[in-house]
C-alpha cells in the first residue's frame, strides 16, 4: 500500500515519507471535531465544486478527505507546501480541519481495510480521477503573504527601536 498522498512506500520501507519523496501534489483534510453528518455535507459540496479527488470514511468519526493540485508550479518546499494547504483551505472555505494534516508525509486512511480497534471497516466513499484543485496563481499570494509578514516584522522592529530611542531621552 502507498501513502495516497505522497505515494511513497509506508513504513517499514527504505524509502522515508517526506516532503522530498512526494511525486503528486496532495493536500488532506480531515474533522475530528465535526459530526458526520456535516463532514458529508463538506463532501459533496467538495463534489460539486469538482475538486474532491477522493474521500474515505475512517471506521470511526472522520471522512479524510483528498484534494489534488493542478498547477503549473508546485510547492517546492514545507513552507510552501503549508501554505498551499491553507490556501486551498481558505478558498474552498474549508475551516477547523485538524491541523496535523498539513504535513505532506501523514499517512491517511485506505479503504477496505477493517479496524479492529473499532469493529468497522474504513470504506471509500467517492473517488474521482479527473478532479483536481485548479490555481496557477497560487505562487502570487505565497509572495505577497511572505512580502507582508517581512513587512510586519520590519515595522514591529522601528517600534521597539523608536522605543528604545524614547527611553534613552528620557534617560538624559
Amino acid at each position: 500500500l502507498n501513502n495516497l498522498l505522497s505515494e511513497t512506500p509506508p513504513e517499514g520501507y527504505k524509502v522515508a515519507r517526506v516532503m522530498s519523496n512526494t511525486k503528486k501534489v496532495r493536500f488532506l483534510y480531515e474533522w475530528d471535531n465535526v459530526s458526520l453528518d456535516a463532514q458529508k455535507i463538506f463532501t459533496q459540496d467538495l463534489i460539486k465544486k469538482g475538486v474532491l479527488q477522493r474521500a474515505v470514511f475512517s471506521g470511526s468519526k472522520s471522512i479524510h478527505h483528498i484534494i489534488e493540485l493542478w498547477s503549473n508550479r508546485e510547492p517546492q518546499n514545507k513552507e510552501e507546501y503549508r501554505f498551499m494547504h491553507k490556501f486551498i483551505a481558505q478558498q474552498l472555505g474549508l475551516t477547523e480541519y485538524d491541523g496535523q494534516c498539513i504535513d505532506s508525509s501523514r499517512l491517511t486512511r485506505s479503504n477496505n481495510v477493517y479496524r479492529k480497534d473499532k469493529g468497522k471497516w474504513q470504506e471509500l466513499i467517492y473517488y474521482s480521477n479527473e478532479n483536481r484543485f485548479k490555481c496557477d496563481n497560487w505562487y502570487e499570494y505565497y509572495l505577497a503573504e511572505k512580502k507582508n509578514k517581512n513587512n510586519d516584522t520590519t515595522t514591529k522592529l522601528f517600534r521597539i527601536i523608536d522605543s528604545i530611542k524614547n527611553l534613552n531621552k528620557g534617560a538624559d
